[in-house]
């Protein structure tokens, strides 16, 4: 029984082990044929072919049932269409290719294409440029690498980030390479294009005459798109021309910059420093390290001349591209379907995986892989400048400062106000040398962010602050003036706190506001009870102190009429010992505890003991009510409209030099009706005054000035809600058609996306409590005169009916005396004059 068991577990072993090498040895693994078409006398050939036989290499290395065999059959195409075309045709019909594999711009492949449908064959291009023809067209050309039809948008991007006048579109005159331009000017929308299509065939002088004909435009970006071998004498006529110089700005498209990119030695090119380029941008990862180094090591082999290239983009894509094919003609025999061109273009189409280039996905003949692309500059060691992506735009990862300048050249002269009142220093500050233009201190809100919009630019620029003064430090003019300056080119830019109006911007051109800012009104917040000698009457109604008043008396009547039966200190008194006695027990004692003349009776001490709670109880809501009247929401603005204003013909204050004068003069109010005030104190004590004292009744200005007022002045003004009047904000003034509105505004809208603009805002312009006014609507005298009439009035009667009753009774003990002293008898008369002595001794 053992050894039969021992005997069938061999023949298992054998049967799984055996059998399918035996197998595959009767039947050999099918034969796929890949058509691979080339320019092998080209170093993009020869680097393309390098990535196509890795990929064979590692497919029949990994595949170890050896189901399939990917045979290449490669022809070289030198770069002519219709040579690329003759192998194609010989590959069909000839070979019996299963499938055709294209790279990238060499060849127009729409009649490689045509034939491929034709016979049914799928022919796959790892070339991201776009094609003349839609998919359907062709439904067995497949492109494999991600296309580029976004890096129009990179493109455009980039040019309206460096913002020069215009652009220059050099372009190799094939279809290929044509297709890309179209949609770059869609991008680009208004700006100024100039198109130079240049032919392969054409000769170097005839290049050189084309690049001649651009060479004033001067502040133009020149961006290239055409074949390697084009570019690089595109580039050659460029430097004889002098157009390499750092008045010129160079970008090249994705097919240039890959293979500028893959040596930085290569004679082909020589120094290229100072051209920007695009390329598709590659997340690093171990796998795509590996790579790199097992295709330098490869193309080394056989490519001795060329030693020092590197894989580009383009290298990644062939190797997927190949490795797409091997995936689906596995499937095709894993699922017992014969090898054809219609199976595999099925399963080509639905074959995703991640690849080295990243995710492969293919759509209806088209890649659906997402594409960033990567701002190099070409020719130096640290070459990554930034990433576009289709989500953010430009990250920028490095300063283009050193590749670009500015659109403008010499150092600008950028007007500044003259001196500004010292309580609007957060928003802007400016100090002077006396009797001169040179400057001790500027700063503030608006300097920090002009100065950081400017370290925003891609480029570097050069400026100079110019106070709008005279000889004698005197204002040349208000804002307007200011901007009419610029517009008569006096000054090439404006630096300030200016409000853009309609009338302004006709003269020059604004940048984005960096300030949003509205018009708003201040007017004096006076109190409801505020000279009302009777505020300390408010808190009770008339019939709660009547209330009152009747209880003080009935208590201190109830407690006397308790004691005075058994304390003798409160019988056999007058009337008004009686009437005293009451007052006594009902307002002196509760509060004092006196027991002068004291209670004898328990039922008279709990009656004092109540009568004493509901006092404290009264008194207790007497003064809170009281203080709520005079502290909580009982104040009211004096204006509440800026109809009112103008019915009541009232003054209104505002700043000097800003255009809220014109503003209110729109509104149908009266020249003499406003005011012009220069500071923070002069706004309070006008307002303090009013109108009709030499004041006025209200002031009109933008929000930062009021945030800055409101902090200082916080509790005697209000801003009334019914008037808002919006306005443009402020912006940096430059001269008509000058480029850098456009940067700077681009600019501001960066600071504000990073932050950096709101942290501006937040160190000068936050609203600091700790700088408020502790001035509060205090109590004048007039509140409480009624009071201290009645309080002085009883203490000056007290006074006068105690000095009357002390005369009385002087002169009352006068008068008796003298009685007395006539009703004694007489003495001798012989002794009258001893007696007269002894009286006075």
């Amino acid at each position: 029984m053992v050894n039969h068991l021992f005997h069938i577990s061999c023949l298992f072993l054998v049967y799984t082990f055996l059998v399918p090498h035996v197998i595959l040895a009767v039947v050999p693994p099918v034969q796929v044929k890949i058509g691979v078409i080339l320019d092998l006398s080209s170093v993009a050939g020869k680097m393309s072919m390098t990535s196509i036989n890795l990929a064979v290499s590692d497919f029949h290395s990994k595949n170890m049932i050896r189901s399939a065999n990917l045979v290449l059959h490669v022809r070289d195409s030198k770069g002519d269409t219709v040579t690329a075309t003759a192998a194609a045709l010989d590959l069909l019909n000839s070979v019996k290719v299963h499938l055709i594999i294209l790279p990238q711009g060499s060849v127009e492949p729409s009649y490689i294409a045509a034939l491929a449908t034709t016979a049914h064959i799928p022919v796959l291009s790892f070339s991201a440029s776009e094609t003349s023809f839609p998919p359907s067209r062709f439904p067995f050309f497949i492109k494999t690498a991600p296309s580029d039809a976004t890096q129009s948008q990179a493109i455009a991007n980039l040019i309206s980030t460096i913002r020069t006048n215009g652009a220059v579109l050099i372009y190799e005159d094939s279809p290929q390479y044509a297709e890309l331009i179209p949609s770059t000017v869609k991008e680009l929308g208004d700006s100024k294009i100039h198109h130079i299509p240049i032919s392969s065939t054409i000769n170097n002088e005839q290049i050189y005459d084309n690049l001649v004909s651009v060479k004033g435009m001067k502040g133009h970006v020149f961006l290239v798109h055409s074949s390697v071998h084009l570019a690089s004498r595109i580039f050659d006529a460029a430097k004889v021309a002098g157009m390499f110089s750092d008045e010129y700005v160079w970008i090249t498209t994705e097919f240039i910059t890959s293979y500028l990119e893959s040596t930085v030695d290569s004679s082909l090119f020589g120094s290229m420093n100072g051209v920007l380029g695009l390329k598709t941008h590659i997340i690093p990862s171990k796998k795509v390290r590996q790579f790199e180094q097992r295709w330098r090591s490869e193309f080394v082999k056989e490519n001795i001349n060329h030693g020092n290239l590197q894989p580009t983009t383009y290298e990644l894509w062939a190797y997927d591209t190949v490795l797409a094919v091997a995936m689906a003609v596995n499937w095709t025999i894993e699922a017992n379907c014969m090898v054809d061109g219609e199976n595999l273009l099925e399963l080509i189409r639905n074959t995703e995986f991640e690849g080295i280039s990243g995710r492969f996905i293919i759509g209806k003949g088209w890649s659906n892989g997402s594409k960033d692309y990567e701002i190099v500059a070409v020719g130096e060691e640290d070459k990554r400048l930034g990433v576009w992506t289709n989500k953010k735009g430009i990250t920028w990862r490095r300063s283009l400062r050193s590749l670009l300048n500015a659109p403008v050249t010499g150092k600008l002269r950028i007007a500044i106000p003259g001196l500004v009142d010292p309580g609007f220093f957060p928003i802007l500050h400016v100090d002077r040398v006396n009797g001169t233009n040179h400057l001790l201190n500027f700063g503030g809100f608006v300097k920090d962010v002009f100065e950081a919009a400017v370290a925003e630019l891609p480029y570097s620029l050069e400026y100079e602050y110019v106070p709008f003064v005279d000889a004698q430090g005197r204002r040349l003019g208000d804002y307007t003036e200011l901007i009419r300056r610029v517009s008569l080119k006096q000054y090439d830019a404006a630096v300030g706190d200016i409000t853009i109006t309609e009338y302004r911007s006709s003269m020059v051109d604004f940048t984005q506001p960096f300030l949003d800012t509205r018009a708003l009104m201040v007017v004096p917040l006076v109190s409801k009870n505020r000279g009302n000698p009777w505020s300390f009457w408010l808190p009770w109604t008339w019939d709660l102190w009547l209330l009152v008043a009747s209880f003080f008396i009935i208590t201190g009547f109830s407690l006397w009429f308790l004691e005075h039966m058994n304390n003798p200190s409160l019988q056999k008194k007058k009337f008004t010992k009686h009437i005293i006695n009451i007052l006594y027990f009902s307002f002196y004692l509760p509060i004092t505890g006196e027991k002068s003349p004291g209670l004898t009776r328990n039922i008279s001490k709990t009656v004092l003991a109540v009568w004493t709670f509901a006092l404290f109880t009264l008194s207790s809501s007497y003064t809170a009510n009281l203080t709520t009247i005079f502290t909580t929401d009982q104040v009211k603005p004096t204006v509440t409209s800026i109809q009112e204003l103008i019915d009541n013909q009232d003054y209104i204050g505002y700043l000097q030099s800003s255009y809220v004068k014109s503003m209110l003069l729109t509104m149908k109010f009266k020249e003499s009706q406003l005011r012009p005030l220069t500071s923070l104190e002069e706004y309070n004590n006008a307002l303090t005054k009013g109108g009709k004292n030499g004041g006025v009744a209200a002031i009109v200005d933008e929000l930062p000035y009021i945030n800055l007022f409101s902090q200082f002045y916080c509790c005697n003004y209000t801003i009334p809600k019914q008037f808002s009047y919006k306005t443009g904000g402020f912006g940096f003034a430059f001269q008509k058609g000058s480029p850098l509105a456009q940067d700077l505004s681009t600019a501001i809208l960066n600071l504000t996306e990073n932050g950096k603009l709101a942290d501006i805002h937040g160190r000068w312009l936050a609203y600091d409590k700790s700088k408020q006014s502790r001035s509060t609507l205090r109590q004048n005298p007039s509140t409480f005169l009624v009071l201290f009439i009645i309080t002085g009035g009883v203490s000056i009667l007290a006074i006068c009916i105690f000095g009357l009753f002390e005369m009385w009774a002087c002169i009352r003990r006068k008068g008796t005396d003298d009685n007395r002293v006539n009703s004694l008898p007489l003495p001798p008369t012989t002794s009258n004059f001893s007696s007269e002595e002894e009286h006075r001794n």
